[in-house]
């Protein structure tokens, strides 16, 4: 019989014990440095593309900039849908920025050949 469960008896007098145990809780936290969120990137096309294709790509590369400062902002507040949305929007300006700088250095030395 030693090595059947024995059933619980109440104790002497008629009380009931109750043992409990505090519930356990487990908190993910999730933290990182600000990232750059294309503001590097941001910063040397406009330089770049300034420099050499003329202002045009500004148009998109100063948006892109702010849109990269805001994603910060946004990071540093905890509203991660937020700098999502506003690192990628950096992004496609940076990408458009580049293409509009690709176009503008293809049009001056299309221009200057044919005017050599």
């Amino acid at each position: 019989m030693s090595g059947e469960n024995q059933p619980l008896t109440s104790p002497p007098g008629g009380q009931t014990i109750v043992i409990t145990q505090p519930p356990t809780f487990v908190v993910y936290e999730r933290r990182f440095g600000t990232g750059d969120h294309y503001l590097l990137l941001s910063i040397i096309i406009s330089i770049v593309c300034f420099l050499f294709c003329g202002w045009l790509t500004l148009i998109c590369t100063i948006p892109a900039i702010l849109f990269a400062l805001s994603a910060q902002d946004a990071e540093s507040r905890g509203d991660n849908v937020t700098m999502e949305k506003k690192a990628k929007t950096a992004l496609i300006l940076d990408i458009a920025g580049m293409i509009t700088g690709a176009v503008s250095f293809a049009c001056f030395v299309i221009i200057v050949i044919f005017n050599s």
